[in-house]
């Protein structure tokens, strides 16, 4: 199998690898044992997984206005759902300015590796 290089002097959002992020498959069991909505589960997974992340170990990011795009959702279902899971202490989120920390949420993310943390 042939080995895709990237073109020298090309970093663009587009051009770089996402790191990984590895999500535990106990979220399924806390959720359903937590009711959580299909809605809530989507956005738990999105906020854990979306590209607004800068990289596997950050825990705050600002989420920008295209996020309920990305979801297919309005702003408005945007934050109920966010609040749902601000409410279950899993996040937390201010829908004006797209601050987002994932508290709780953080615990169904497989641990970073140490060179995530030293940018290695």
């Amino acid at each position: 199998m042939a080995k895709h290089s990237r073109p020298q002097g090309s970093d663009s959002e587009h051009d770089r690898r996402p790191e990984p992020i590895l999500v535990t498959p106990k979220i399924w069991a806390h959720a359903r044992a937590e009711g959580w909505s299909d809605e809530a589960k989507v956005l738990a997974l999105y906020l854990l997984t979306c590209r607004h992340r800068s990289g596997a170990c950050d825990e705050a990011y600002q989420l920008p206005e295209d996020a309920a795009a990305d979801l297919g959702w309005s702003q408005e279902r945007l934050a109920k759902v966010a609040g749902h899971l601000e409410a279950a202490g899993l996040i937390t989120y201010e829908p004006h300015s797209g601050a987002v920390t994932l508290t709780g949420l953080l615990q169904y993310q497989l641990p970073c590796r140490s060179s995530q943390h030293d940018g290695r």
